[in-house]
């Protein structure tokens, strides 16, 4: 684990955005090591994306099961595709729903394969179908036009810590209150200013003085 730990440290600082913190590591609570239990990954979605992208220039030149090569390149495949297409649009075009829709079917039947191939392989559980098969085949079948990413939960908590960053900047007797102004505010501005359109009517400066009047005694 140590080892492992070390060449993707050293691999995401040459080839990624993005940075492990310093006192990041593999280990077994990560990996949540139990016997007879599956193991799985405890951590950020984003140390996900990276672990799979090293994990597939590691095994490029190994000499292991073809069927694990090929499902961490389309686990790899389908993050890293749906990152790329998110900056350019949340919605998918056709040619994108195609290949989404392709290569995750591709996926989880290398997943169902693997779980029957290695069941009893070792102390631990590999390769878990549930609840992971189902999530997967419903991310799938319901990413029509959207992309699915745009309902994962970090997106949620990207929001959230948004936010949490507006609420550390009230006064703590007034945080719900201000925290609400501070929020709509900038959602009037970033609508009026970037996007080109006009504000709302509830985030016309005289309206939303007294939204916010009203609003006041409730908190």
């Amino acid at each position: 684990m140590w080892t492992a730990t070390k060449l993707s440290k050293e691999w995401a600082k040459l080839h990624s955005k993005y940075r492990f913190p310093t006192h990041w590591t593999i280990n077994k609570n990560r990996l949540t090591l139990k016997s007879g239990k599956f193991v799985h990954y405890v951590g950020k979605g984003w140390h996900i994306f990276v672990l799979m992208e090293w994990l597939e220039a590691f095994l490029a030149d190994k000499n292991i099961d073809p069927d694990i090569r090929m499902i961490v390149w389309s686990g790899n495949f389908l993050m890293g595709s749906l990152h790329i297409w998110r900056d350019s649009s949340t919605l998918l075009e056709d040619w994108q729903q195609r290949e989404l829709h392709t290569v995750g079917e591709f996926h989880l039947r290398k997943l169902l394969a693997l779980h029957e191939k290695y069941k009893g392989f070792c102390a631990y559980g590999l390769f878990n179908i549930r609840p992971k098969f189902h999530m997967l085949a419903h991310i799938f079948d319901t990413s029509k036009v959207r992309s699915p990413i745009v309902g994962a939960c970090w997106m949620d908590e990207d929001w959230v810590r948004s936010v949490a960053h507006l609420a550390r900047k009230t006064h703590a007797k007034k945080t719900h209150h201000s925290t609400l102004m501070r929020y709509s505010a900038g959602t009037g501005f970033v609508s009026h200013n970037k996007m080109g359109i006009e504000c709302l009517p509830w985030q016309d400066s005289n309206t939303s003085l007294k939204i916010w009047q009203w609003l006041e005694p409730q908190f």
